[in-house]
């Protein structure tokens, strides 16, 4: 692969694929643990739903405040002091006395994650855009799913040592080696002091509609996937019956599968079909289709009373194409953006939490059998994301002249 088509050197990909992950890997660790934490803190499911939310919104802020920050300091700087707020939070949320506590510091956690999701973009868009920065993305969303597969596995496994509390702290191991690899591996993409000057392809008369139009297509898209998410340890465990263990295990095998397509639809980009070329936008109105389709037969499996494994294949379809709908998205509206890459990743990212903390609080209104509300969340969130995409799509990207 030449230069230009390989813009960051295999070991820079990881880090990348690495830093971006840490949201899930606080969140996904600790879902299957969620319904003990509950018990032990004497909290309602609401308010552990809330621990949810308020990471969201701590991801939120993070990227609001490191994103602008970075386009004047450089990344690597803004990034390390992202990852030592997240660090610290993590042992605090590991010895929470009580919910209260959890919840105050799954603030802090999340702005300290939410650092590692909005540079983790403005890397990639400082050096390439177009088709390559919609591979790198997708590319690192299809890894990035790993996480949340993985994550419960892992955290099932830590419960069988110890309390809830171990998650957390098995999480604080896994940063401080996320903090040596940025220090050893991670280049430098932005100088200090550079200003509003934008990556790759300039920004020149690009107006604020498509940006915009995109981004809330993206936000959508990423609602109607933590519907699933924050809904899943009571849809799984409470409604249908399965262990933390086997919760787990389904959720797994539903992320790889998630994270296979979002891999091989990569190699995809820029190939020639019948229908044409698969640019990214091709490729975001086609898993934007099928996230509405999917979305449209969760809704008939919940009216029709179906049973449990025609729910499994329900839940698993309606998620395989959201790795590429996302990459392709976050690509395509970087790319629109008027804005130097850290102020234009900090509002996709700030936008995209908003939409997905408005979920938990939804979705614990069904209490412990959140099919119904899930179900509906699902094709309202996914029907506004192709809307807008369509949306951004047709508007036109330059002022004329």
């Amino acid at each position: 692969m030449s230069t230009a088509s390989r813009p960051f050197s295999l070991t820079a990909i990881a880090v990348l694929i690495v830093i971006s992950g840490l949201a899930p890997l606080a969140t996904a660790t600790y879902l299957p643990a969620m319904p003990l934490a509950q018990a032990e803190l004497l909290a309602s499911p609401v308010a552990m739903q809330l621990t949810l939310t308020t990471f969201i919104l701590g991801t939120a802020l993070g990227q609001l405040v490191t994103g602008p920050i970075s386009d004047r300091t450089g990344r690597k700087s803004a990034l390390l002091a992202g990852l030592a707020l997240y660090l610290i939070s993590t042992v605090a949320v590991a010895l929470s006395p009580t919910i209260t506590w959890l919840i105050w510091w799954r603030v802090a956690q999340g702005a300290g994650a939410g650092a590692g999701m909005v540079l983790a973009r403005a890397v990639v868009a400082d050096r390439v855009h177009g088709t390559a920065a919609a591979k790198l993305m997708s590319l690192m969303m299809a890894v990035g799913v790993v996480a949340p597969a993985v994550a419960p596995l892992f955290g099932v496994m830590v419960l069988q040592l110890g309390s809830w509390r171990w998650i957390f702290g098995s999480v604080v191991v896994i940063s401080l080696l996320v903090v040596l690899a940025v220090v050893f591996w991670l280049p430098e993409t932005r100088q200090r002091g550079v200003g509003r000057t934008a990556g790759p392809g300039g920004r020149e008369g690009r107006t604020w509609g498509p940006f915009l139009a995109l981004t809330a297509a993206n936000a959508f898209a990423f609602a109607a996937m933590y519907s699933l998410i924050s809904g899943g340890p009571y849809l799984y465990q409470a409604q249908f019956g399965f262990s933390a263990e086997s919760y787990a295990a389904l959720n797994g095998v539903i992320s790889l599968g998630m994270a296979a397509v979002t891999f091989f639809g990569t190699r995809a980009f820029g190939r020639s079909t019948r229908f044409g070329v698969l640019t990214p936008k091709r490729v975001a109105l086609l898993s934007l289709s099928a996230l509405l389709a999917g979305g449209l037969i969760v809704a008939a499996v919940h009216t029709l009373d179906a049973p449990v494994p025609v729910w499994l294949i329900a839940l698993a379809l309606v998620t395989l194409p959201v790795g590429l709908a996302s990459g392709s998205l976050m690509a395509l509206a970087m790319d629109a953006s008027p804005l130097a890459p850290g102020s234009a990743s900090a509002i996709i990212g700030v936008v995209q939490a908003v939409f997905g903390a408005a979920m938990p609080p939804l979705i614990g209104l069904g209490g412990e059998a959140p099919s119904g509300v899930i179900a509906v969340s699902l094709v309202v969130a996914s029907g506004l994301a192709l809307g807008m995409y369509l949306v951004g799509a047709a508007a036109p990207r330059e002022r004329s002249r």
